[in-house]
Parts: structure tokens; C-alpha cells; sequence
């Protein structure tokens, strides 16, 4: 390839770097055209995209780009790139991996650190940002909610008790004399 083209691509690649959130290395060898192209749908639904570059041009965007150096680079390598919430994309990567063994994770990028494989299988398995926000409110509602349902109980049981008094027959009036 012309040294301009190459240029554009690494361009390319360094805005696409600067403008995610993560970045996850995988290894596609294997894969047909078509399961890529799923995959590729697959990671659009949740705001990541799939690229293919030569890895040579993958460590030059890394370099100019700050982000370090990602020793996964080495062999055949597809780069998901995650626009929004990082462990989404990768659930989707680990999902579709499920079926099709020859997907495999390498490593990642978040926050300019380095992640092995071990590492992303680990983040794999954390909740969604969306998932993780949904259990903090849950956790800050439960004490004010279990204090109302408390509240709640104790008014009822003085209305039952103020209700059965009113309901109970008189007794009727004792003789004095008696």
C-alpha cells in the first residue's frame, strides 16, 4: 500500500483510539466472512465497530496515539472499538465467542493501561454500566423503602387496634349498688 493511504489509515485509527472508550484486541482467524459481518451488526447494536488493519499499522496509531503498547499484536487481529459502555461491547465479543470458537479475546486498552486476556475475561463478567447503576439506586432506595413499609406497619396495626375497640360490643352499665 502507498505511504498516504497507510498514513490515512493510522490517521483513521488514532481518532477512532482518542474517540472510545475501550479498545479490545481479538483474534478473528477462522471466522467466515459472513459470522465477521454478524458480529460486526452484532457490535454496532451497541455502539462498538469491528476493524481489520495490518498490525504494523496498529502499533504506530498506538504510539501516536499515547495509548502505550499492546503486546497482543501479533498474528491475524481485529480491533473492537467500544464508542459507549466498554464491558457491553465485550459482553457481545464473549457471547458471540460462545458459538464460534475461533473468535478469541487478546487483550485490551481502557483508560491508557494495558489488559491481558485473563484480564478482559475478567471484565467480561462485570455488569453493564446500565446494570451497575440499577443495583447502587436499588442499594439507596432499600433503606428508605424498608423504613416506609416499618412506618406502614406500625400505623396499620393502630388503626386494626382502634377499629377492633370501636367494633367491640359495650358492656352494659354496672350497678352501682352491686
Amino acid at each position: 500500500m502507498p505511504k498516504p493511504e497507510k498514513a490515512e489509515i493510522v490517521r483513521d485509527v488514532i481518532e477512532r483510539f482518542q474517540n472510545s472508550t475501550a479498545v479490545y484486541f481479538v483474534d478473528y482467524q477462522g471466522l467466515t466472512v459472513a459470522e465477521i459481518s454478524a458480529l460486526r451488526r452484532k457490535l454496532k447494536e451497541k455502539q462498538a465497530e469491528l476493524k481489520v488493519a495490518k498490525n504494523t499499522l496498529l502499533r504506530i496509531a498506538l504510539k501516536n496515539a499515547e495509548l502505550g503498547e499492546a503486546p497482543v499484536l501479533v498474528g491475524p487481529t481485529g480491533v473492537v472499538i467500544a464508542h459507549e459502555d466498554p464491558v457491553v461491547s465485550l459482553k457481545v465479543i464473549m457471547e458471540f465467542a460462545k458459538d464460534k470458537p475461533n473468535l478469541k479475546a487478546k487483550g485490551g486498552l481502557m483508560d491508557h493501561a494495558f489488559y491481558d486476556q485473563a484480564q478482559v475475561l475478567a471484565i467480561s463478567q462485570l455488569p453493564s454500566k446500565k446494570e451497575m447503576l440499577a443495583q447502587i439506586i436499588g442499594s439507596l432506595q432499600a433503606p428508605a423503602f424498608n423504613l416506609v413499609w416499618a412506618l406502614r406497619g406500625v400505623a396499620a396495626g393502630l388503626v386494626y387496634t382502634l377499629f377492633a375497640i370501636a367494633e367491640k360490643p359495650q358492656d352494659a352499665p354496672q350497678d352501682a349498688n352491686a
